[in-house]
């Protein structure tokens, strides 16, 4: 199981079926992260194309007229651009991120990481994993299973129970 990207940095993946709720938890969990001082890293997977750059700025400009790799960079932010014809894999996409405490991606859900699974009654889906295999669930349902399991208002039990997590398996 992928813990750990090539600096060392513990990884938690957050999955779940479109609707379960697995963003706005991930928002929180973010959230109680930095009040606690950690430096977060967040990888959202997308499973279809996306574009992050839009018509009319200079960035976008750049890429039309041909540019393989287009950077911006200012003293608040930096992104990095780069056309491919095929998706790179999650190892290399986690070797660049460097400096942070934490990495929480969204997505993935056949790779071999520590899980999170937010799963909602509501959406018909059955769950994306194997409770036993996942680090957590939070469901509005209950399931039988070692895993623990939260429910969507009791994410500050969920994030003492990641911190605890981290705690335990650092190097």
């Amino acid at each position: 199981m992928i813990r750990y990207n090539s600096h060392g940095i513990p990884i938690i993946s957050f999955i779940g079926y479109s609707g379960s709720g697995k963003t706005l938890l991930l928002k929180k969990v973010i959230t109680h992260f930095k009040q606690q001082g950690y430096r977060v890293a967040v990888l959202k997977h997308d499973a279809h194309q996306f574009e992050m750059d839009h018509k009319g700025k200079d960035t976008w400009e750049f890429a039309a007229a041909g540019a393989d790799v287009v950077t911006i960079s200012s003293k608040s932010g930096f992104a990095y651009i780069e056309k491919r014809q095929s998706e790179l894999p999650l190892s290399e996409v986690l070797d660049g991120i460097h400096n942070v405490d934490i990495i929480f991606i969204e997505g993935y859900k056949a790779e071999d990481l520590p899980k999170v699974e937010a799963h909602r009654q509501i959406t018909g889906h059955p769950l994306c994993s194997d409770p036993d295999k996942l680090l957590a669930l939070v469901s509005d349902e209950s399931f039988v299973t070692t895993t623990p399991i939260f429910q969507f208002e009791d994410f500050k039990k969920l994030c003492s129970y990641l911190e605890d997590y981290l705690k335990r398996i650092r190097p």
